[in-house]
Protein backbone atom coordinates (compact mmCIF):
# COMPACT_ATOMS: atom_id res chain seq x y z
CA UNK A 1 0.00 0.00 0.00
CA UNK A 2 1.36 3.45 -0.90
CA UNK A 3 1.60 5.86 2.04
CA UNK A 4 1.94 9.54 1.25
CA UNK A 5 4.50 11.37 3.40
CA UNK A 6 3.43 14.39 5.49
CA UNK A 7 5.67 16.59 3.36
CA UNK A 8 4.03 15.50 0.11
CA UNK A 9 0.54 15.97 1.56
CA UNK A 10 1.49 19.43 2.82
CA UNK A 11 2.84 20.41 -0.60
CA UNK A 12 -0.39 19.35 -2.28
CA UNK A 13 -2.74 20.99 0.24
CA UNK A 14 -0.51 23.93 1.28
CA UNK A 15 -0.85 23.01 4.96
CA UNK A 16 1.99 24.56 6.93
CA UNK A 17 4.64 22.23 8.34
CA UNK A 18 5.79 23.44 11.74
CA UNK A 19 9.56 23.49 12.31
CA UNK A 20 10.53 23.66 15.97
CA UNK A 21 13.39 26.09 16.65
CA UNK A 22 15.12 26.58 19.99
CA UNK A 23 14.28 29.83 21.75
CA UNK A 24 17.83 31.21 21.89
CA UNK A 25 18.76 34.72 20.79
CA UNK A 26 19.82 35.40 18.04
CA UNK A 27 19.19 31.91 16.58
CA UNK A 28 15.49 31.89 17.36
CA UNK A 29 13.40 34.44 19.23
CA UNK A 30 10.07 36.25 19.20
CA UNK A 31 9.92 39.90 18.14
CA UNK A 32 6.79 40.74 16.17
CA UNK A 33 6.74 37.07 15.23
CA UNK A 34 9.52 34.48 14.91
CA UNK A 35 12.98 35.89 14.15
CA UNK A 36 16.54 34.65 14.05
CA UNK A 37 19.24 32.85 12.10
CA UNK A 38 17.53 29.46 12.04
CA UNK A 39 14.19 31.02 11.15
CA UNK A 40 15.82 32.67 8.11
CA UNK A 41 17.33 29.34 7.04
CA UNK A 42 13.90 27.72 7.32
CA UNK A 43 12.47 30.54 5.19
CA UNK A 44 15.10 29.97 2.52
CA UNK A 45 14.43 26.22 2.46
CA UNK A 46 10.69 26.91 2.15
CA UNK A 47 11.20 29.36 -0.72
CA UNK A 48 13.76 27.31 -2.61
CA UNK A 49 12.02 23.94 -2.22
CA UNK A 50 8.42 25.14 -2.36
CA UNK A 51 7.57 23.49 0.95
CA UNK A 52 5.26 25.43 3.33
CA UNK A 53 7.51 25.43 6.41
CA UNK A 54 6.56 27.58 9.41
CA UNK A 55 9.01 28.35 12.22
CA UNK A 56 7.79 27.81 15.78
CA UNK A 57 10.04 29.11 18.57
CA UNK A 58 10.09 26.80 21.61
CA UNK A 59 12.16 26.07 24.73
CA UNK A 60 15.03 23.65 24.20
CA UNK A 61 13.41 20.70 26.00
CA UNK A 62 10.27 20.94 23.86
CA UNK A 63 12.33 21.00 20.64
CA UNK A 64 14.15 17.84 21.71
CA UNK A 65 10.82 16.18 22.52
CA UNK A 66 9.33 17.27 19.19
CA UNK A 67 12.18 15.49 17.43
CA UNK A 68 11.66 12.39 19.55
CA UNK A 69 7.94 12.10 18.81
CA UNK A 70 8.07 13.38 15.21
CA UNK A 71 6.17 16.60 15.85
CA UNK A 72 8.84 18.43 13.82
CA UNK A 73 10.59 16.87 10.81
CA UNK A 74 13.86 18.62 11.65
CA UNK A 75 15.55 21.23 13.78
CA UNK A 76 19.02 22.72 14.34
CA UNK A 77 21.18 21.56 17.26
CA UNK A 78 24.70 22.02 18.58
CA UNK A 79 26.50 18.71 18.26
CA UNK A 80 24.00 17.39 15.72
CA UNK A 81 22.68 13.86 16.21
CA UNK A 82 25.54 12.86 18.52
CA UNK A 83 24.07 11.48 21.76
CA UNK A 84 20.64 11.49 20.05
CA UNK A 85 21.00 8.33 17.96
CA UNK A 86 17.79 6.78 19.23
CA UNK A 87 15.55 9.48 17.75
CA UNK A 88 17.59 11.68 15.41
CA UNK A 89 19.44 11.43 12.09
CA UNK A 90 22.41 13.62 11.27
CA UNK A 91 22.12 16.20 8.52
CA UNK A 92 24.68 18.64 7.09
CA UNK A 93 26.71 20.90 9.36
CA UNK A 94 25.67 24.51 8.75
CA UNK A 95 27.95 26.41 11.13
CA UNK A 96 31.03 25.71 13.22
CA UNK A 97 31.01 27.74 16.43
CA UNK A 98 33.62 28.15 19.14
CA UNK A 99 32.32 27.25 22.58
CA UNK A 100 33.91 28.35 25.81
CA UNK A 101 33.55 30.00 29.19
CA UNK A 102 33.14 33.75 29.57
CA UNK A 103 33.93 35.46 32.90
CA UNK A 104 33.60 38.89 34.46
CA UNK A 105 35.81 41.65 33.08
CA UNK A 106 39.16 41.65 34.87
CA UNK A 107 39.02 37.93 35.71
CA UNK A 108 40.21 34.93 33.71
CA UNK A 109 40.34 31.15 33.45
CA UNK A 110 43.64 30.09 31.89
CA UNK A 111 43.23 26.33 32.28
CA UNK A 112 40.65 23.77 33.37
CA UNK A 113 42.34 23.56 36.76
CA UNK A 114 41.21 27.16 37.38
CA UNK A 115 37.61 25.91 37.39
CA UNK A 116 38.09 23.87 40.56
CA UNK A 117 35.61 25.07 43.14
CA UNK A 118 34.03 27.62 40.81
CA UNK A 119 30.36 28.02 39.90
CA UNK A 120 29.72 27.69 36.16
CA UNK A 121 26.34 28.40 34.55
CA UNK A 122 25.51 25.76 31.95
CA UNK A 123 22.46 25.90 29.71
CA UNK A 124 20.14 22.96 30.23
CA UNK A 125 20.56 20.47 27.39
CA UNK A 126 23.95 21.73 26.23
CA UNK A 127 26.04 18.78 25.02
CA UNK A 128 29.52 19.93 24.09
CA UNK A 129 31.73 17.64 26.20
CA UNK A 130 31.60 15.13 29.03
CA UNK A 131 32.37 17.97 31.46
CA UNK A 132 29.34 20.00 30.41
CA UNK A 133 26.58 17.45 29.91
CA UNK A 134 22.89 17.69 30.69
CA UNK A 135 23.15 14.78 33.15
CA UNK A 136 25.30 16.95 35.41
CA UNK A 137 22.28 19.01 36.42
CA UNK A 138 21.19 16.21 38.71
CA UNK A 139 24.41 16.56 40.70
CA UNK A 140 25.90 19.52 42.52
CA UNK A 141 29.49 18.66 41.65
CA UNK A 142 31.24 16.39 39.20
CA UNK A 143 34.53 14.67 39.96
CA UNK A 144 37.28 13.35 37.69
CA UNK A 145 35.74 15.06 34.67
CA UNK A 146 39.20 15.89 33.37
CA UNK A 147 42.74 15.11 34.63
CA UNK A 148 43.12 18.79 35.60
CA UNK A 149 39.58 19.20 36.91
CA UNK A 150 38.63 17.75 40.28
CA UNK A 151 35.26 19.43 40.71
CA UNK A 152 33.21 22.50 39.94
CA UNK A 153 29.61 23.42 40.63
CA UNK A 154 27.22 23.51 37.69
CA UNK A 155 24.36 26.01 37.86
CA UNK A 156 21.54 25.09 35.42
CA UNK A 157 20.11 27.89 33.30
CA UNK A 158 17.43 27.97 30.60
CA UNK A 159 18.99 30.72 28.46
CA UNK A 160 22.36 32.40 28.05
CA UNK A 161 20.83 35.72 29.06
CA UNK A 162 19.91 34.28 32.46
CA UNK A 163 23.47 33.05 33.00
CA UNK A 164 25.04 36.33 31.87
CA UNK A 165 22.79 38.28 34.25
CA UNK A 166 23.93 35.96 37.06
CA UNK A 167 27.56 36.50 36.03
CA UNK A 168 27.10 40.26 36.01
CA UNK A 169 25.65 40.04 39.54
CA UNK A 170 28.53 37.85 40.75
CA UNK A 171 26.33 34.84 41.47
CA UNK A 172 28.40 32.60 39.16
CA UNK A 173 32.05 32.66 38.11
CA UNK A 174 31.47 31.93 34.43
CA UNK A 175 28.98 30.97 31.73
CA UNK A 176 29.73 28.19 29.25
CA UNK A 177 28.32 28.25 25.74
CA UNK A 178 28.60 29.51 22.18
CA UNK A 179 31.11 32.38 22.22
CA UNK A 180 29.71 34.45 19.30
CA UNK A 181 26.17 33.95 20.60
CA UNK A 182 27.08 35.16 24.09
CA UNK A 183 29.10 38.12 22.78
CA UNK A 184 26.18 39.25 20.62
CA UNK A 185 23.87 38.98 23.62
CA UNK A 186 26.36 40.87 25.82
CA UNK A 187 26.40 43.78 23.36
CA UNK A 188 22.63 43.94 23.74
CA UNK A 189 22.71 43.66 27.56
CA UNK A 190 25.42 46.34 27.83
CA UNK A 191 22.81 48.91 26.83
CA UNK A 192 21.47 48.58 30.37
CA UNK A 193 23.30 50.86 32.85
CA UNK A 194 23.31 48.05 35.45
CA UNK A 195 25.01 45.52 33.16
CA UNK A 196 28.67 46.58 33.40
CA UNK A 197 30.67 43.67 34.85
CA UNK A 198 30.53 41.58 31.65
CA UNK A 199 31.57 43.16 28.35
CA UNK A 200 33.10 42.27 25.00
CA UNK A 201 36.47 42.78 26.73
CA UNK A 202 35.76 39.97 29.21
CA UNK A 203 38.15 37.04 29.06
CA UNK A 204 37.05 33.88 27.26
CA UNK A 205 38.44 30.40 27.86
CA UNK A 206 37.91 28.50 24.59
CA UNK A 207 36.94 24.85 25.05
CA UNK A 208 36.30 23.52 21.55
CA UNK A 209 34.64 24.09 18.17
CA UNK A 210 31.14 22.61 17.95
CA UNK A 211 29.16 21.98 14.74
CA UNK A 212 25.63 23.36 14.44
CA UNK A 213 23.74 20.91 12.23
CA UNK A 214 20.33 20.21 10.86
CA UNK A 215 18.97 17.13 12.65
CA UNK A 216 16.08 15.01 11.35
CA UNK A 217 13.47 13.18 13.38
CA UNK A 218 13.38 9.40 12.86
CA UNK A 219 9.61 9.53 13.49
CA UNK A 220 8.99 12.08 10.71
CA UNK A 221 11.48 11.23 7.99
CA UNK A 222 11.00 11.27 4.22
CA UNK A 223 14.11 10.27 2.25
CA UNK A 224 13.21 12.23 -0.89
CA UNK A 225 12.53 15.48 0.94
CA UNK A 226 15.57 15.05 3.20
CA UNK A 227 17.75 14.63 0.12
CA UNK A 228 16.35 17.86 -1.34
CA UNK A 229 16.92 19.71 1.94
CA UNK A 230 20.49 18.42 2.25
CA UNK A 231 21.26 19.43 -1.34
CA UNK A 232 19.84 22.92 -0.78
CA UNK A 233 21.89 23.40 2.39
CA UNK A 234 25.07 22.37 0.56
CA UNK A 235 24.13 24.81 -2.22
CA UNK A 236 23.64 27.56 0.36
CA UNK A 237 27.07 26.89 1.81
CA UNK A 238 28.78 26.93 -1.60
CA UNK A 239 27.19 30.32 -2.30
CA UNK A 240 27.96 31.64 1.18
CA UNK A 241 24.28 32.30 1.82
CA UNK A 242 24.36 30.82 5.32
CA UNK A 243 27.15 33.25 6.26
CA UNK A 244 25.11 36.15 4.88
CA UNK A 245 22.25 35.15 7.16
CA UNK A 246 24.64 34.68 10.09
CA UNK A 247 26.13 38.17 9.67
CA UNK A 248 22.66 39.73 9.69
CA UNK A 249 22.39 38.72 13.35
CA UNK A 250 25.94 38.29 14.66
CA UNK A 251 28.55 41.02 14.10
CA UNK A 252 32.00 39.55 14.75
Amino acid sequence: MFVCSPLILANETKISINISIIDLYPWGYIQDGPQGIHKEIVNRLANQLGIPYKSIIKPYARVENDLKVGKTPFSFLAGGAKNRDDYAIQGPVIFDLKFGIIVQEGKAFDSLSDLVGSKIAVMRGLKISDCFRFESFFKETVHDCHPELKSFVRIPIKKYGQGLEMLNAGRVDGVVGSIPTMLELISKLNKSPSFTKVTSASKIFVLKTVPISIVYSKKNYDFTEVTRINNEIESMKKQGKEQEIYRQFIKE
